[in-house]
Parts: C-alpha cells; sequence; structure tokens
C-alpha cells in the first residue's frame, strides 16, 4: 500500500481501531455507496449484492481495529472488500488476459454498459470495478490481489475495452 496517509485517514484509523462506534458509522456512511455499486456490479441481481453488502458490514468493525496508520482508508476498505468478494465469489488468478482493442468504441448507454459489465470475467469485472470506485493504484491493487502489477493493468484495460466495444469483438 502507499504510504501517503492524510491526518484525516490518521485519526479515523485510530478511533476505528479504538473500537469508537462513531467512527465506523462515519465509514460506513462514506463507503457505502462505492461499496453497494461494487456489489452490484459483480452480483447477479439485487438480492445477491445485498448479501455481498451484509457480509462486508458485518466483517468491517473487525477488520478495521486491525488496519494500519501507514496506508489510506480506501486501500484498507478495497482489501477488505476484495478479500470479501474473493472469498465470497470464489475469484480465482487470472490464467492469461486476452485484451481485444476494438476498430470501433463508442460511448454506451447505462442499459448497455450494465449488460457488459455482467458479461466481463468475474475475476477482471471485480479488479476494473476497485479501480473505478475505489482508485487503487496498480500496485495496491496487486497486494491485495496477489496477482502481478502487469496483470492488474492487463485486466483494467481488457474490461474497459470490452464496455465500448461496438459490435461483436
Amino acid at each position: 500500500m502507499t504510504s501517503a496517509v492524510s491526518m484525516q485517514d490518521a485519526r479515523a484509523i485510530s478511533r476505528l481501531k479504538a473500537g469508537d462506534g462513531a467512527a465506523l458509522t462515519d465509514l460506513w456512511t462514506r463507503w457505502k455507496t462505492p461499496i453497494w455499486s461494487l456489489c452490484r456490479g459483480m452480483a447477479s441481481d439485487v438480492e445477491h449484492a445485498r448479501e455481498l453488502l451484509r457480509d462486508i458490514y458485518v466483517h468491517l468493525p473487525p477488520a478495521a481495529r486491525g488496519w494500519s496508520l501507514d496506508a489510506p482508508v480506501c486501500c484498507q476498505v478495497s482489501a477488505l472488500v476484495w478479500s470479501r468478494l474473493q472469498r465470497r465469489l470464489e475469484l480465482r488468478a487470472p490464467d492469461g488476459i486476452d485484451v481485444h482493442i476494438p476498430d470501433h468504441a463508442a460511448a454506451p448507454s447505462r442499459t448497455v454498459i450494465a449488460g457488459k459489465l455482467a458479461a466481463i470475467d468475474p475475476e477482471l469485472r471485480v479488479i476494473y470495478l476497485l479501480d473505478v470506485f475505489f482508485r487503487c493504484p496498480a500496485a495496491t491493487l496487486a497486494r491485495i490481489s496477489g496477482w502481478g502489477e502487469a496483470d492488474i493493468r492487463t485486466a483494467r484495460a481488457a474490461a474497459a475495452w470490452q464496455l465500448v466495444t461496438v459490435g461483436t469483438p
């Protein structure tokens, strides 16, 4: 993880480690929307997304008490989300990632994006969504996932190209 930790994050982590309930509420309020978006992007339906969200919520308090003062909150939330999704969805390491750069690309509608996102392999989709919603550097995602940085960059590219490809790849 990166060593650039803001004073705000350091204070929040210190409060979380001390078991401050208000700090946990603040953390959940700040991160529940991106976590929900990621769960929704990974789940087959809304109920499955709710189950994933509940699982992350249940594991947040004990995880937060063990967080380091040397890493930003966003990276530590990302690590928790990755850990829980990997367990619940049985995500595997990539075995080669194909990147198809289309001849034609376009900005698809919301409905088209949802369909294309659902069609992306879950292992690539979770990396792409962590990048979108948590803005994790490739090095952080590599450490969290156990993948190589090159695989992380390739996964992000593959998913992004799949979303904007027009026609059949």
